[in-house]
């Protein structure tokens, strides 16, 4: 049953079988960074996984993690550290995206620095609350006849090229599996 409220607040006795934080984790400090593990362990079954997707590479920080809100890129240490310091096993970690994104990340800042420069403005918390709903022509919004040329045919290849190097330490997500 989807419950409307802040997760770190939630009060339930039912436990879950699994979490998935999904670009959620850099927006907290880390306070809240820590909150949010301790609340995860006490939701999960003991048999129970979280799964998660961060951005990585703090080296490639940019104008859409300040426009986002974001506290912190990951590194696969960074992760770990995180893990082992809430008494959690890590399962699996995995870098996504690398070349492609990478490749692409300067036409990526110059459409989110064009179209969403004055969300700087804003307060850390106000862009947090506006980054799950973003519309960057060419980014995140694309004109439907660019589905003739982007698409899972056209684009499989560069899934399996990224497939290839999910061990770079260059990648700008970082996708990991960990059990409390």
């Amino acid at each position: 049953m989807p419950v409307h409220e802040s997760y770190l607040n939630i009060r339930t006795e039912e436990k879950v079988d699994l979490v998935i934080s999904c670009m959620v984790m850099e927006h907290l400090d880390d306070r809240l960074e820590a909150e949010f593990m301790k609340k995860s362990a006490e939701i999960l079954k003991a048999s129970g996984l979280m799964i998660a997707l961060v951005p990585a590479s703090p080296e490639h920080w940019g104008i859409e993690d300040d426009i986002a809100g974001h506290c912190r890129r990951y590194t696969r240490s960074s992760v770990e550290n995180l893990i082992n310091s809430n008494g959690w096993k890590l399962k699996h970690i995995a870098g996504l995206t690398f070349p492609i994104s990478n490749i692409l990340l300067p036409v990526s800042n110059f459409l989110v620095n064009r179209s969403e420069r004055q969300k700087l403005a804003l307060s850390a918390l106000e862009r947090t609350k506006q980054s799950g709903r973003r519309s960057v022509k060419y980014k995140t919004h694309f004109p439907p006849l660019l589905g003739l040329l982007l698409n899972k045919y056209t684009l499989s290849p560069f899934h399996l090229l990224q497939k290839i190097f999910t061990d770079s330490t260059r990648s700008l997500v970082l996708f990991f599996e960990a059990t409390p």
